[in-house]
């Protein structure tokens, strides 16, 4: 018999201990853990248990917290304008204004009207701050 305690109940990628009792006459178990791995166990081991419950919900927490900031980030990107986001696109690939105009064929001047609205939107001050922010998410949503 196997019992499952789900650490999250939202959708997300949820930790989980797997405990699978052979035979009650004895006690034993083994733990699956995804994080881990297998660890088995004797009658009186719940410490044991405890910690890899423990280390499971820990993993959970910091999963939600950067599940949380990509959903902030992807929200902000949803504000962009389509020409900002192309904006966006070439300046986290690391190219000049001028580089930027030339490639949308519009002028250096509108390209930094566009970027200082892309970083008004996304709340960042840095062209580095805007690389750490979309790094990821751009290859998740298809683009860049």
């Amino acid at each position: 018999m196997a019992t499952i305690w789900p650490v999250c109940t939202e959708n997300l990628n949820p930790n989980v201990v797997v405990m699978k009792v052979f035979g009650t006459h004895n006690g034993q178990f083994r733990l699956f853990n995804s994080g881990n791995g297998v660890i088995d166990g004797e009658p009186g081991f719940p410490l044991e248990l405890l910690r890899v419950i423990e280390a499971a919900k820990e993993r959970d927490k910091i999963n939600r917290a950067a599940e949380v900031a990509r959903k902030v980030i992807l929200d902000r990107m949803k504000k962009l304008t389509p020409r900002e986001r192309q904006v966006l696109d070439f300046v986290i690939k690391g190219l000049l204004n001028k580089q930027i105009g030339s490639a949308l064929g519009i002028h250096e001047k509108t390209i930094k009207v566009h970027r200082a609205r892309v970083f008004q939107k996304m709340g960042v001050k840095t062209v580095a701050e805007l690389v750490r922010m979309t790094v990821g998410i751009s290859e998740q949503t298809g683009t860049a």
